[in-house]
């Protein structure tokens, strides 16, 4: 019996075209997860980006981490500053996180001297 063929597992990279975008999203985490340090990071970052562009917070995170490192991108403050706002803007306390430590860092690290305000939650109760 042909596994790959039975199980859909014979393709190594699907296309950017397949599926949601939570699925593109978890085929470039597959991608860091299998292969680590050796990962090609720009395939990573498509992965992300394509996701991203649907608005998937964790997606648009990750790649603000891709622009903030040079992983697979162009090293930009800037559009890792753009990538955590729009994950933070949907609420996503990490992004909200690496946003601050970006603007903490001074020096406009984010290419942009008015921090967006983060999105006003009501107190749990």
């Amino acid at each position: 019996m042909n596994f790959s063929k039975a199980f859909g597992c014979g393709r190594i990279t699907p296309s950017l075209e397949d599926g949601t975008a939570e699925e593109i999203f978890m085929r470039g985490l597959e991608l860091v997860q299998r292969h680590g340090d050796n990962v090609d990071w720009k395939v990573v970052a498509k992965y992300y980006s394509r996701a991203a562009n649907e608005g998937l917070p964790e997606a648009c995170c990750n790649l603000g981490v891709c622009y903030a490192t040079g992983r697979g991108v162009e090293q930009s403050a800037a559009q890792a500053a753009h990538w955590y706002g729009a994950a933070a803007e949907r609420g996503l306390p990490r992004a909200q996180s690496n946003l601050a430590g970006c603007y903490a860092s001074g020096e406009d690290a984010c290419g942009d001297d008015n921090p967006p305000p983060f999105p006003s939650r009501a107190p749990a109760n």
